[in-house]
C-alpha cells in the first residue's frame, strides 16, 4: 500500500511541473515507494521524504527522481532534498540540475536507530536485486553550486555497505561537493567527476569519506581545470581499498588518506597539465602499515609530491614520476620505523621499495628535489617496545640534467640504493635529526649503495655519502661530457 501527501503551489505525484518559485513537498511512509518530480525556473525547491518510524523495518525499495531545469544562466537556486533514512537497503535517489547557477542537492540515504545503510551486492541499473545496496546519483550543470552532497551513512550499530553514489558537475567554482559513505564502510564506490563542457573549469572541490573500519571501498575523483582540490579518505582501519585522484589543469591539490592499520591498498594521483604546474599530492597509508601500492605522476612545474607509508612500515611500494619538462618539482617518500609484528624479540621487518624518477628526458629541466627515507636511523626500531631490525629496503631515484638534489637515507640490513643523476647534480643526506646529516647514509650491514652521476668540466657532480656498519658496499661512478 501506497500513501503520498503532497503540498505546495503545483503539485503533482510521480510527474510534477512547476514554474518559478515553486515548492513541493513529498512524505511517503513505507517500502516499496515511487516518486518523479520535475520543475522549471528559478528558485524552486523539491522535498522527498521516504521514511520508516522508529522501530519499522528496513527502509527498503524507494525511488525518488528530481528534475529541476533552468531557463536562464543566471543564479537560479533551485534545491532538491531527497531523504531516504531510518534503515535504508536498496533505495534509488536521483536528482539533476541543468543550466543555472547557486543550486543545492542533497541526497541522504542513511540508517540511524539502528539500522545499516546499503546491502551486500552492488545495485545495477535494470537489474536490481532485493540484496543491493543504495544507489545515488547527482548531475548539475552550472556555476557556483553549493553544498552538493550524497550520504550513505549506517547508525551506531550498522553499517555502509554495497553503497553506490555519484557526482557528475559541469562549471566553475563548484563548492562543497562531497560523497560520505562510513561508518564499519565496506564494498562502497563513489565517484565525483568535475569539469567543463570544452573540457576546463576553475575553482572546484570535491571530498569522499569511506572511514570507520573501511574495507574493499573504491573511491574516484576526477578534475578538469585549474585551481581544484581533492580529498579522499578511507581510514580508521583502511584495508583492500582503492583511491583514483585524476587532475587535468594547473594547480591541483589532492590529499589521500588510508590510514590506521592501513594494509594492501593501492592509492594513485595523476596530475597532469599542459603549461605549468604548481600542484601537489599527498598520500598517507600509515601507522601499522604494509603491503600497500601508492604512486604518483606530475607533469608540470613547481610541482610537489609526498608519499609517507610509515610507522610499523613493510612490504610497501612507493613511485613517484615527475616530468616530462618540469622545473623545481619536489618528490618525498617516507618508509619508516620498520615492525613484522612478530614475539618480543629482536625480529626482522621485510622491506619496502621507493623509486622517485625526474625528467628523465633530454629536455633542459632544471632545480628538482628527490628524497628517500627507509628503516631508522641506525637500522633498528623500537615501535611498541619491539626492537626491529628493517631489511631488504630498495631505493632508486633517477634524476636528469642540472641542479637537482637527492637526498637518502636508509637503515637496516641488506638494504639497496640506487642513484643515477645526469648533469651538474648534488646527492646528500635527509637532514631531519638522524645520525648522519647532509650526508647520503646507509646504516646498518651488508647494504648496497650505487651511484652513477655525469657533469661537465665545469659543473661538476657531487656525491656526499657514507655506510655505517659491517660488510656495506658502495660504488660511486662520475664521468665528465
Amino acid at each position: 500500500m501506497k500513501r503520498t501527501i503532497l503540498t505546495g503551489l503545483a503539485l503533482v505525484a510521480f510527474a510534477a511541473t512547476l514554474q518559478a518559485q515553486n515548492t513541493s513537498t513529498v512524505s511517503q511512509n513505507g517500502n516499496g515507494q515511487s516518486n518523479a518530480i520535475t520543475q522549471t525556473g528559478s528558485n524552486n525547491e523539491s522535498i522527498v521524504r521516504q521514511l520508516t518510524g522508529t522501530g519499522s523495518p528496513a527502509n527498503t525499495g524507494n525511488v525518488a527522481t528530481v528534475t529541476q531545469n533552468a531557463t536562464s544562466t543566471l543564479p537560479t537556486k533551485n534545491q532538491a532534498f531527497i531523504d531516504q533514512i531510518n534503515g535504508a537497503d536498496y533505495n534509488q535517489a536521483i536528482i539533476s540540475q541543468t543550466v543555472g547557477s547557486g543550486n543545492r542537492a542533497t541526497i541522504e540515504q542513511k540508517g540511524g536507530n539502528g539500522f545499516r545503510s546499503g546491502g551486500t551486492s552492488l545495485y545495477v541499473p535494470g537489474s536490481p536485486v532485493p540484496t543491493a545496496g543504495n544507489y545515488a546519483t547527482i548531475t548539475e550543470t552550472g556555476a557556483g553550486n553549493n553544498q552538493t552532497s550524497i550520504q550513505q551513512n549506517a547508525g551506531a550499530l550498522g553499517g555502509s555497505g554495497a553503497n553506490y553514489a555519484n557526482i557528475r558537475q559541469i562549471g566553475n567554482a563548484n563548492l562543497g561537493t562531497a560523497i560520505e559513505q562510513s561508518n564499519k564502510s565496506m564494498g562502497n564506490q563513489a565517484s565525483i567527476v568535475q569539469g567543463g563542457s570544452a573540457g576546463g573549469a576553475t575553482g572546484n572541490t570535491a571530498v569522499v569519506l569511506q572511514n570507520n573500519d573501511s574495507q574493499n571501498n573504491l573511491a574516484r575523483v576526477a578534475q578538469e581545470g585549474a585551481n581544484k582540490n581533492a580529498d579522499v579518505q578511507q581510514a580508521f582501519i583502511s584495508s583492500n581499498n582503492v583511491i583514483q585522484v585524476d587532475q587535468l589543469g594547473a594547480n591541483g591539490f589532492a590529499t589521500v588518506y588510508q590510514t590506521d592499520n592501513a594494509d594492501h591498498n593501492q592509492a594513485t594521483v595523476s596530475q597532469v597539465s599542459t603549461s605549468n604546474g604548481g600542484s601537489s599530492a599527498t598520500i598517507y597509508q600509515t601507522n601499522v602499515s604494509a603491503y600497500n601500492i601508492a604512486s604518483v605522476e606530475q607533469q608540470g612545474t613547481t610541482d610537489a609530491a609526498l608519499i609517507n607509508q610509515s610507522e610499523q612500515s613493510k612490504n610497501n611500494t612507493a613511485a613517484i614520476t615527475q616530468g616530462a619538462t618540469g622545473n623545481n618539482n619536489v618528490g618525498v617518500i617516507t618508509q619508516t620505523y620498520a615492525y613484522d609484528g612478530a614475539g618480543s624479540t629482536m625480529t626482522t621487518g621485510s622491506g619496502s621499495t621507493a623509486t622517485i624518477n625526474q625528467n628523465l628526458t633530454t629536455g633542459s629541466t632544471i632545480g628538482n628535489q628527490a628524497e628517500v627515507t627507509q628503516g631508522f636511523a641506525g637500522g633498528i626500531s623500537t615501535v611498541s617496545g619491539n626492537p626491529v631490525i628493517s631489511d631488504d629496503n630498495v631505493a632508486t631515484v633517477g634524476q636528469e640534467n642540472d641542479v637537482n638534489v637527492a637526498k637518502l637515507q636508509q637503515g637496516g640490513v641488506g638494504n639497496t640504493a640506487t642513484v643515477t643523476q645526469r648533469g651538474y647534480s648534488t646527492l646528500k643526506g635527509v637532514n631531519a635529526g638522524m645520525v648522519v646529516n647532509d650526508v647520503a647514509g646507509q646504516l646498518g650491514n651488508i647494504n648496497t649503495l650505487t651511484v652513477n652521476q655525469t657533469g661537465t668540466l665545469l659543473n661538476p657532480a657531487t656525491a656526499n655519502a657514507t655506510q655505517i656498519g659491517i660488510g656495506n658496499n658502495g660504488t660511486i661512478t662520475q664521468t665528465s661530457n
